[in-house]
């Protein structure tokens, strides 16, 4: 129904204070702030043409974009009232309009199959005699995430202030963020680091990093990797690390559900520290682990890398962060995140790590 059919079908219900739309907005969009959004969408313009389809035990059907469904929920986004989460156990069915990636508990491996609307508790297959999948047995389902994709620009802003007045004052900020920007086969990452910490009126840590990574794909899971990178410390012995390197990597996944990839390195090595500079060549492995949870709504990550170097000056090298996002809204987080770098050397060892709390922004 269009959406100036549904205003000239619109009526007041009991209370007098709530429209209801005769066969327009679901009944789940009568209850709750971004209900009312998607009411007032609904009023000031006309619906969009929009692909998939739920149908929810109590008779609503809400139209979007499923952007996945895990072991508890159901998200999708819709243009009424952005992304939407929804517990499994109130769907009924449902549509899609492409083929989705589709993984049955206890079983091997992933079906990619367009699906249609099936019994109650049911989807299938979108031809005939197709397979009829149960939703109770369905793990998880998630739009595939082609390499071909057109230009995709996304990426994360964290900033964490903690400011304690005591005996003695500390001011402290960290910000990171990181930037992706992926076309055809290639994808580049930025990202970077500021810390500064002041104590009575001192600096007593001012340190800051950035990295550039360029990886291209050779299929849907391996790609050339390179890296350049460089680590500036005002205040501690580890004066300077610059380094440059590549290798190869595999990707296991990269999709709303979360990213798993490896990758390795020969990186060369520009080491400034306690007045002694060293140049090595390493072996270095990196991570990079994604995982949506709770309908998309939570986000739990880490990533980092770990040098073997060439010499028997230094063991070996260590950074990373590991952390957990809650996702406010659309493009608003809190996050939680723990951060090291380790440094190990026959002249002195350097352990530094926090832990930071602070609000950011997705996109």
């Amino acid at each position: 129904m269009a959406a100036s059919q549904q205003v000239m079908a619109m009526a007041t219900n009991k209370t007098g204070h709530f429209p209801v739309m005769a066969g327009g907005l679901p009944m789940a969009a009568r209850r709750g702030p971004w209900r009312v959004g998607a009411l007032l969408a609904l009023l000031l313009c006309s619906e969009h043409g929009l692909a998939d389809t739920l149908w929810l035990k109590n008779g609503d059907i809400i139209s979007g974009r499923i952007v996945l469904m895990d072991s508890k929920n159901i998200a999708i986004k819709t243009s009424y009232a952005g992304s939407i989460s929804i517990p499994r156990s109130s769907l009924k069915s449902l549509s899609t309009d492409a083929p989705v990636r589709l993984k049955q508990r206890g079983a091997a491996g992933e079906h990619v199959v367009q699906l249609s609307q099936g019994a109650d508790g049911e989807v299938q297959a979108s031809h005939p005699g197709a397979t009829v999948y149960s939703l109770a047995t369905i793990e998880y389902l998630v739009y595939p995430t082609p390499r071909d994709r057109a230009l995709r620009f996304h990426g994360n802003l964290d900033i964490a202030a903690d400011l304690t007045r005591k005996d003695d004052d500390e001011d402290e900020y960290d910000i990171d963020g990181d930037a992706r920007l992926e076309h055809d086969a290639w994808r580049h990452i930025s990202t970077f680091t500021v810390n500064h910490k002041t104590k009575n009126a001192g600096v007593v840590e001012n340190d800051w990093d950035v990295d550039y990574i360029l990886d291209y794909f050779l299929d849907d899971h391996f790609f050339l990797h390179s890296k350049l990178a460089m680590k500036k410390d005002e205040v501690d012995t580890l004066e300077q690390v610059r380094t440059y390197g590549a290798g190869p990597g595999y990707r296991f996944r990269d999709d709303d559900i979360g990213r798993l990839e490896f990758s390795s390195r020969f990186a060369r090595f520009l080491i400034e520290h306690q007045g002694a500079e060293y140049e090595l060549n390493a072996l270095v492995l990196s991570w990079d682990y994604r995982r949506a949870l709770f309908g998309n709504r939570t986000e739990v990550f880490t990533t980092g890398d770990i040098g073997s170097p060439h010499t028997d000056d230094i063991d070996y090298i260590l950074s990373g962060e590991a952390g957990v996002r809650y996702k406010l809204n659309s493009w608003l987080h809190t996050s939680l995140k723990y951060e090291f770098d380790e440094f190990y050397a026959d002249d002195g060892d350097i352990r530094q790590s926090e832990v930071t709390i602070g609000i950011g922004a997705n996109w």
